[in-house]
């Protein structure tokens, strides 16, 4: 039933070919050498503003893991970055982990090179860092990649430069994302800061920074539902893509997926 659906909405009769995999594959390499997958996400989200559909001011930020089965093989002989400390390694840790992955070229032809390690909550991953923006409607405005040990207040900055200006007035985000850079960036992009305050040693939140951070954390379940969505329906937690540029597509197409699923109950809570 889903192949008669899937036909209907490309326009193809049931006694028309189909195209086969290795078609869809040379097509999508195509997208990839034209770059492509930006300028149909803002085309597509384009047409669902001017349906009402898209609504304009605060992007909601956040991260989450794709995990990759391409990990080299054999043990790992480096300190791996861990989740929200992975600013904290030295120089020597990171270039460790550099020539790790320079000597696994040679040993894992098949690997991964362009994923990375990290460790969260005791358990080991490797793969990417999906980063998105997303509306107040848990539509998805931006989609940005980096490899899975990048800190996520690395990748703002390059996440915001893919969504409109008019869809960034404020910029919510969890602590993850807070830095006097980032603070700095946003105000020059004339985004005005909604990122959750963190605390330091001998520096602790006030009352004041604590009940912002309240105020915010009760807007931002939009876009953790957004990753809820993309992981039930599309199972976007993994990819069978090799490379950062590949893998940052398939997180477009997925993003786009996933705005074309939720409009139509948009439309119904605005015939409401």
């Amino acid at each position: 039933m889903d192949c008669i659906s899937f036909c209907r909405f490309c326009g193809l009769e049931l006694m028309d070919s189909v195209p086969d995999h290795s078609t869809l594959s040379r097509f999508r390499s195509e997208l990839t050498r034209k770059k492509l997958y930006q300028p149909i996400m803002l085309m597509v989200n384009k047409q669902l503003a001017e349906k009402g559909l898209m609504v304009k001011g605060t992007a909601i930020v956040d991260a989450s893991l794709t995990l990759s089965p391409f990990s080299p093989k054999g043990k790992l002989d480096h300190q791996m970055a861990e989740d929200r400390k992975e600013d904290t390694r030295s120089d020597t840790e990171v270039m460790e982990e550099e020539k790790y992955h320079q000597k696994k070229e040679e040993e894992s032809p098949n690997a991964d090179h362009e994923a990375r390690w990290l460790k969260k909550r005791k358990k080991t991953y490797f793969g990417y860092k999906r980063h998105i923006a997303t509306n107040d409607d848990g539509l998805i405005l931006g989609v940005h990649t980096t490899p899975a040990n990048e800190h996520d207040s690395q990748g703002l900055g390059d996440l915001m430069e893919k969504v409109p200006e008019d869809e960034r007035t404020e910029v919510m985000g969890d602590k993850g994302y807070k830095s006097n850079k980032n603070d700095q960036l946003l105000e020059e992009m004339g985004s005005k800061s909604l990122i959750m305050e963190k605390g330091y040693r001998h520096k602790p939140l006030t009352k004041e920074q604590k009940k912002r951070n309240k105020e915010i954390s009760k807007k931002r379940w939009r876009v953790e539902q957004t990753f809820g969505g993309l992981h039930r329906w599309f199972g976007c937690h993994i990819t069978r893509l090799k490379g950062l540029e590949k893998v940052h597509h398939q997180h477009i197409l997925e993003a786009i997926a996933y705005n074309l699923k939720r409009s139509p109950g948009l439309v119904h809570l605005l015939v409401k």
